[in-house]
């Protein structure tokens, strides 16, 4: 294995909420990276609290990449009951915008439950689930085909085989053709709960 000796940047999110101590700052940082048998590469790095000033409950971040506007746009649960919140960074995670509500309801307030498995599906596209005990509606799926900025309506999410409702927090392995980079297949990771037990499953797109 090799040590590339690159620096490495780190973006943390505080899981509850603390005082507002002004904007997040890159603070140093060392990356251990195992070699084996042989002792472990230190690797320089850097990271900063994203929520540092918030004041306010945060958790289950989900982060991508959207290289054809150079930006990263962050998923979030915000307060409690957790709603989903997104925001954005033009500059590698060094800034970021104001958290956003991913869509709001009639009333004023944040209408989706708490977001989980963000991807990226590529050309502006962006797929999150709304799944389990902490959705507020059914069980579903938002798409975004503008970056992020606005969600459509909730597309249900199927059950499993067996009628079983299926949970999703791990975003989905996305196949794409690799002449036109048009999505082909989704493979996702979840679980189907009953009673007190639960077991994993993987299932793939038609």
């Amino acid at each position: 294995m090799k040590n590339t000796g690159c620096l490495m940047s780190l973006i943390v999110l505080a899981a509850v909420s603390a005082p507002s101590t002004g904007l997040a700052e890159w603070q140093p940082h060392v990356v251990r990276q195992l070699n084996g048998k042989a002792g472990p590469f230190r690797l320089p790095a850097r990271f900063q609290i994203v929520t540092e000033s918030w004041n306010r409950v945060v958790a289950v971040p989900y982060i991508v990449n959207m290289p054809e506007k150079d930006r990263v746009l962050m998923l979030v649960g915000c307060d409690y009951p957790h709603r989903a919140f997104v925001l954005t960074s033009d500059d590698h995670g060094g800034t970021w915008t104001d958290p956003r509500p991913a869509r709001v309801g009639k009333d004023g307030k944040p209408s989706i439950g708490m977001g989980t498995a963000l991807a990226y599906l590529g050309k502006g596209k962006l797929m999150f689930y709304e799944s389990g005990g902490l959705a507020v509606g059914s069980p579903s799926r938002w798409f975004s085909s503008d970056y992020g900025m606005t969600w459509g309506n909730p597309v249900p999410i199927a059950v499993s085989s067996d009628k079983m409702a299926w949970h999703i927090w791990d975003p989905p392995l996305v196949e794409r053709h690799p002449k036109t980079g048009k999505v082909t297949r989704l493979a996702e990771t979840g679980y189907r709960q009953s009673g007190t037990s639960s077991s994993a499953s993987v299932r793939f797109s038609g």
